[in-house]
């Protein structure tokens, strides 16, 4: 068995360590930026929708790994914003979360 070893205090120092605001404001501020520039331009043989989940989907990889917001808050924005940027209708896109895999595993959290 391991033991539970005392960290350092340059161990101690970095997870104390936060993030500064203003990294978080530019990483957001840029990727809004981002998300709008990339559906103006233009993809040969990607529809206009098929380019906004495509600039969706990556803004939201970028919020997973900056953690722009705590990663739960992120997967409801993945859920609830594709229906008022016209990805996906809100059917279609809570349809997707009803399949037998995803009731089986909810089942066993519930036991």
């Amino acid at each position: 068995m391991s033991e539970n070893v005392p960290l350092t205090e340059k161990q101690v120092e970095c997870v104390k360590k936060e993030r500064k605001p203003w990294v978080t404001w530019l990483v957001l501020c840029l990727s809004i930026i981002f998300y709008g520039v990339f559906i103006k331009i233009p993809i040969d043989g990607l529809d206009p929708v098929a380019q906004k989940a495509l600039a969706y989907a990556i803004v939201i990889v970028v919020f997973l790994l900056f953690e722009i917001f705590p990663v739960a808050v992120t997967s409801v924005i993945g859920v609830v914003i594709p229906t008022p940027l016209g990805i996906m209708s809100q059917g279609d896109v809570f349809a997707n979360f009803a399949i037998g895999p995803v009731f089986f595993v909810f089942g066993v959290f519930i036991l």
